[in-house]
């Protein structure tokens, strides 16, 4: 059997597939699987015969059928929280028609043996209302000798029948935020971005190094081995704007099958004509000089990059549509085919946009990507304010608790702001001076202890409960949570669709941004000045942002924050679940004895 398994980055499926991987080699068979995030898993998908989504990105389901002709599932909540390998393969059996054979018996698991039969809430694949059915190679697409069971494995979300979840707000909300989700272009710009990872890292990498070195008087910002470190740093983070530019349009231009190569090309091409125009400069010599602006391909040119790579690829899209493009005969190689296709669209962008660009020097000396990092930071300014920044967390938590990834919605908007911030201070730490504070820097409070959330105590008061499903969940969700992974506690809770423990799940991350806050104000904690970006153990991203030794405390004041405001909650959940577990005792022991009688 060959399996994609797809989430909104590809960590919390990781730690599937090894689990799926085991129960395979245990059962006897073959099995061929790999685990990536929504926005790059077509690289792969050709390899394998069947895809299963994350309950995390269920709304990208027709979407991801649609583009890849392969049958699509949604792993049910509970099964993904405690790796129930048994019900995903069987769920993987009946879109495909492959029989899976079972695992040896043996000694049911801790995950197997506490599963209630009365599950609280399942939502394993939640649709927009106005949602189309996929066409002829959806997930419902199997072959004709398969007869799938799909209301056994891929239901309808069961909802809560009025309340909290069924207001008008909510479901608008809910709704507004799967197809904000399932937008092709913020799908792009998350997949670029997410791409710009290693770039990001590395370049943090030789800024601690030149950093250290500094700090311990063993290199001043002067000395030749300060510079050597910082040029790798201002090829990634400071051209930054030029790799998004191309990675956003890359993945846009994917996602309308156009040739995403050459949208990256012809996107790059456009940003740097208005980001960086060439100036010639006379030198006292005699001789000339031709230089470019380099100001605005860091992350000040990050929103003009974005909104660049999207028109770019939407006007060679209106073109391609159109016949707008030179078509050769098909005894051509299809490079050349390609290269000849792209001579217009690549043409007329970069008359568009260096034409604009020359009205914006002319009419206010500055460039476009300038004058788009003003007029988008105006509004942002309020929302990276502290109010601004509660409003944030509120929306990102509550799209979570309609198990949509919040996080990664909410943070394409921020990403630009925060890293301007962080390579802002990079900058003062570099001169001798110290950073400052800035709002958006509280964005981490969001997932500092467990992830989105704050779930880690709620992770260990799981493992010490009462409630057979919510040990099983909570060892199971222990180590993700030492990752900042998750996704195992959110949907085996399940904290989504359950009103009950969506409250501190909210508050939580709140408070913690609080006392962050009181933190930065009385000077113990210490403002980032190197950009961490991947999903980290806890502490160690705090620390490496600022090379501070205080900011290890942070995920400890979120841990504490999130004990006390979780326990009331927990504990009105936990007497809930025993009462049920204990009345599913008592009926299957009634029903033992009838049979026995």
């Amino acid at each position: 059997m060959k399996v994609l398994l797809v989430c909104a980055g590809g960590m919390s499926t990781s730690i599937l597939m090894k689990k799926m991987q085991k129960y395979a080699s245990d059962s006897g068979f073959d099995l061929s699987i790999e685990a990536r995030g929504a926005g790059d898993y077509e690289d792969v998908v050709k390899n394998y015969e069947v895809i299963l989504l994350g309950p995390q990105v269920s709304y990208q389901k027709d979407n991801i059928a649609h583009a890849s002709g392969l049958p699509v599932g949604v792993i049910a909540p509970d099964d993904y929280a405690i790796a129930n390998c048994e019900h995903i393969f069987k769920l993987a059996s009946d879109l495909t028609g492959e029989k899976v054979p079972g695992k040896p018996a043996e000694k049911p698991s801790a995950a197997q043996a506490d599963k209630p039969a009365e599950k609280p809430t399942t939502t394993p694949d939640a649709q927009p209302a106005d949602a189309k059915p996929a066409d002829a190679r959806s997930a419902d697409a199997k072959p004709a000798d398969a007869k799938p069971d799909k209301k056994a494995h891929d239901p309808e979300p069961e909802k809560p029948s009025g309340g909290f979840f069924e207001s008008g707000f909510m479901r608008k909300l809910q709704a507004g935020g799967q197809k904000v989700a399932a937008n092709k272009g913020v799908s792009a710009i998350i997949a670029g971005m997410m791409s710009m990872m290693a770039i990001i890292m590395v370049g943090a990498l030789f800024q601690i190094v030149a950093t250290v070195g500094n700090m311990s008087g063993l290199a001043t910002t002067d000395s030749s081995f300060y510079k050597v470190c910082m040029v790798p740093y201002n090829m990634t983070m400071g051209l930054i704007s030029v790799y998004i530019a191309f990675t956003v349009a890359y993945y846009y231009g994917k996602s309308w099958d156009l040739k995403p190569v050459q949208c990256g090309i012809m996107s790059l091409a456009a940003f740097v004509t208005v980001a960086a125009p060439s100036t010639t400069y006379a030198l006292a010599s005699g001789s000339s000089l031709t230089a470019l602006d380099t100001t605005a391909l860091g992350s000040i040119g990050m929103f003009a990059a974005i909104i660049i790579a999207l028109l770019s690829v939407r006007l060679s899209l209106f073109m391609n549509r159109h016949g707008m493009v030179i078509k050769m005969p098909d005894s051509v190689p299809q490079f050349l085919q390609d290269s000849f296709n792209a001579i217009i669209p690549m043409a007329i962008n970069l008359i568009i946009w260096n034409g604009l660009n020359q009205l914006c020097l002319t009419f206010t000396t500055q460039t476009i990507p300038v004058i788009v990092n003003v007029v988008l930071g105006l509004p942002l300014a309020s929302l990276t304010s502290v109010p601004g920044m509660i409003v944030i967390f509120l929306l990102a938590t509550l799209l979570w608790c309609f198990g949509i990834h919040g996080t990664m919605v909410i943070g394409i908007a921020l990403m630009s702001v925060l890293l301007q911030a962080v390579s802002g201070n990079a900058d003062l730490v570099a001169s001798g001076q110290a950073a400052v504070f800035t709002p958006v820097l509280l964005f981490g409070a969001l997932a500092t202890c467990g992830g989105t959330g704050d779930t880690l105590p709620l992770a260990v008061m799981c493992m010490r409960s009462k409630s057979e499903q919510l040990r099983a969940v909570g060892k199971a969700s222990i180590i993700p949570g030492i990752f900042n992974i998750n996704e195992p506690i959110t949907f085996g809770v399940p904290i989504m669709y359950n009103p009950i423990m969506c409250i501190p799940y909210i508050l939580t991350p709140i408070a913690t941004l609080l006392l962050f806050y009181v933190g930065y104000m009385i000077g113990f904690f210490q403002p980032a000045y190197v950009p961490i970006v991947a999903t980290m153990p806890l502490g160690v991203a705090e620390f490496l942002g600022s090379l501070a030794w205080q900011n290890i405390f942070m995920p400890v004041v979120s841990f504490v924050a999130g004990w006390f405001i979780f326990m009331p909650f927990f504990k009105a959940y936990e007497k809930q679940l025993v009462a049920k577990e204990a009345a599913r005792k008592q009926v299957e022991a009634a029903d033992e004895e009838v049979q026995a009688a």
